[in-house]
């Protein structure tokens, strides 16, 4: 650690005390308030760290986590230094910045802090800038600086809300990605799936590529006609490249192979270890982006595609934490992402044969939480209702119980419906006395995903 680095417990009050729209319910995505402007003037005061920097721009609703873990791990499998920026963390905010699948060591993050934390005080001092830097931008701004400092060759930078306005979008990426459109963030984006497909269109940037497995009738013609308007050329899953002959093996994982006519397909018996249908579909969309890369003069070999696809790990998405006792951790926190949880974990064996499954969920409060438990509760024997203590945006587990119970009284095996606001609670009185034949998921926040995963790591 540098002379003169903070201590931990410093930099994240100087990151804390910053506005975090990750934390609370109304963002001023509407209003005018959120621009682009104060993002630049931060990045122009550290010497504009994004600029020539080679990237992968990832949007979407659903799958661009496991979507940009992908693309990373097969770009270092191509002998790339590659650098991967995503959002929220799980367990610790150094989690937001790997290198070749490493994380930033607390060390590094904190002399980037010393760094950025005396230019975010002069622009807090400027008395005609109206809104001080927040938390996101911050962020980001550490991430494109480390990525500056450590010379990566690539990185792959995941959106954080919407597209448009959001603080990743002032990169020039070689690629702009957008995985899937569906309801999320509708207090900002809004209802109607072309409006939010307008937003995730928001990074296609002029002549810039597009790889794009936006499938529904009412958003893929907005990304269409966004990417025609900037003359960026388009390729649309099931269109230039597809996921054929899916098939799942007995834990999970989709066997696939890759069609396309590009300079890497077409690609016979590709394997991924992320569960469920919707990870080949995923791991199509990131070989397309791995073909456009290609195309434009990286080199890419097709055995790293396989390796490195092989090689993904991406926390938290239907990731099987243990079994015998079988616990499943995902962070999924919206209806399309609840639905693919149920369709994995009915394709996971280990899941499918258990005797007793228990459902542990908690949910935000401007989240679809009655969307979601109308999914996955008819899957489930026991639904527990809680919330994680780092969430200032919980719903209480009361207001989930009555959702649940509704929905429990309408089936035919009558689940037990329960509460308990402490996740940290259930994890010692649930999780750790379960029995070989259970299956107990964890689901519907990332706060909850990410407390209860770091319980079961540190065990």
């Amino acid at each position: 650690m540098a002379i003169g680095s903070p201590s931990r417990a410093t930099a994240f009050q100087f990151l804390w005390n910053r506005i975090n729209y990750e934390r609370v319910l109304d963002i001023p995505y509407r209003t005018g308030e959120l621009k682009l402007d104060r993002m630049r003037d931060l990045l122009h005061l550290l010497g504009d760290p994004h600029v020539g920097l080679r990237c992968v721009h990832v949007a979407g609703t659903k799958g661009k986590g496991s979507t940009a873990s992908m693309i990373a791990s097969m770009l270092t499998a191509s002998g790339l230094r590659t650098g991967m920026y995503t959002s929220p963390h799980l367990s610790r905010i150094e989690e937001r910045y790997a290198i070749d699948g490493v994380i930033c060591p607390e060390e590094e993050f904190l002399d980037l802090i010393v760094e950025v934390r005396p230019v975010v005080e002069q622009m807090d001092a400027d008395p005609n800038r109206r809104a001080k830097p927040t938390f996101f931008e911050i962020t980001t701004a550490l991430g494109l600086l480390y990525f500056r400092r450590q010379k990566v060759d690539i990185a792959v930078i995941e959106v954080g809300l919407g597209g448009r306005l959001d603080s990743t979008n002032l990169v020039q990426p070689d690629v702009a990605v957008i995985t899937t459109i569906s309801h999320d963030h509708t207090r900002q984006l809004g209802a109607e799936l072309a409006g939010i497909a307008r937003e995730k269109a928001g990074i296609i940037k002029h002549g810039v590529p597009v790889v794009s497995g936006v499938l529904d009738p009412e958003a893929a013609p907005v990304i269409a006609a966004q990417a025609a308007a900037m003359e960026a050329p388009l390729r649309l899953r099931n269109r230039e490249f597809s996921a054929d002959d899916i098939r799942l093996a007995a834990n999970g994982q989709p066997q696939f192979d890759y069609r396309s006519s590009g300079p890497l397909g077409p690609l016979a018996g590709l394997t991924s270890p992320l569960i469920g249908h919707h990870q080949a579909e995923n791991a199509a969309v990131a070989i397309s982006v791995m073909e456009v890369l290609s195309e434009g003069g990286w080199k890419i070999p097709v055995d790293a595609v396989r390796q490195g696809l092989a090689r993904t790990a991406c926390p938290a998405r239907v990731e099987l934490m243990r079994v015998e006792p079988t616990v499943v951790i995902d962070a999924a926190h919206n209806v399309a992402s609840i639905r693919a949880l149920v369709a994995a974990l009915q394709a996971c064996g280990a899941c499918a044969k258990a005797q007793r499954r228990t459902l542990l969920f908690g949910a935000s409060n401007d989240k679809d939480a009655l969307g979601m438990l109308q999914l996955v509760i008819p899957h489930f024997d026991r639904i527990i209702l809680t919330q994680s203590t780092d969430n200032p945006r919980a719903a209480l587990p009361a207001k989930l119980a009555e959702m649940a119970r509704q929905i429990a009284a309408e089936l035919p095996h009558s689940p037990v419906v329960e509460t308990n606001p402490s996740a940290a609670e259930l994890f010692h009185t649930v999780i750790q006395p379960a029995a070989p034949e259970e299956m107990i998921c964890v689901t519907g926040s990332f706060f909850l995903a990410g407390e209860i995963r770091s319980l079961l790591a540190k065990k």
